[in-house]
C-alpha cells in the first residue's frame, strides 16, 4: 500500500476513534456507523484471534457517519475488529 505523506497546510485539531466488533458467519458487507462527522477518516481492521492480523476488505466511505466494509469471504461470530479514526 503506497504512503502519501501529508502536503501541508494541515494540522490542528484532535483525532476521534470508533471501535467495533463485527462478524456473524454469514454477512459479506456490514455498515459501520461511526458518527465521527468526517470523511477525512482512516480505517484498520484485524482479526480478534491471535495472531491478530490485520486483514484488507474493501472499505468504503458511504457517508461522513459511516463506512461499508466488505469482505471476500464471511467472517465467522465476532471475529473482527474495526476501528475507525477521524
Amino acid at each position: 500500500m503506497p504512503y502519501y505523506p501529508p502536503s501541508g497546510g494541515g494540522g490542528g485539531g484532535s483525532v476521534s476513534k470508533y471501535a467495533t466488533t463485527i462478524g456473524d458467519g454469514s454477512t459479506l458487507v456490514y455498515t459501520v456507523t461511526h458518527s465521527l462527522n468526517t470523511s477525512d477518516i482512516s480505517v484498520a481492521v484485524w482479526e480478534l484471534t491471535t495472531p491478530f492480523e490485520l486483514v484488507f476488505p474493501t472499505v468504503a466511505i458511504a457517508t461522513v457517519n459511516s463506512i461499508t466494509v466488505t469482505f471476500s469471504s464471511a467472517p465467522a461470530s465476532n471475529s473482527m475488529r474495526v476501528v475507525v479514526f477521524g
